[in-house]
């Protein structure tokens, strides 16, 4: 990996402890899914989230599958975040 280069780890514990980037992050993801339906990759996208913001991780534990929606507006909700339907 170059300099230049940016990993993942880096990203989420530089980026994603933002509310701010967090929640654009997960807007676009949402976006993402509503056009293509792959909820595994939203919900990689929560994760990312969840793994930046260790308060989040009790919450996380119990996100396994996408019929746990419910648990995903939980989470988000504890972000300060909430869904948008535009």
């Amino acid at each position: 990996m170059n300099n230049r280069s940016l990993d993942l780890n880096e990203f989420v514990t530089n980026n994603l402890t933002d509310k701010e980037v967090a929640r654009e992050f997960l807007n676009a993801s949402l976006e993402t899914y509503l056009e293509d339906g792959d909820v595994e990759e939203f919900l990689r996208s929560l994760e990312l989230v969840i793994k930046a913001n260790p308060l989040l991780a009790e919450v996380g534990t119990h996100l396994q599958k996408a019929s746990q929606f419910g648990t995903i507006v939980t989470l988000l909700s504890k972000l300060g975040l909430r869904l948008k339907i535009a």
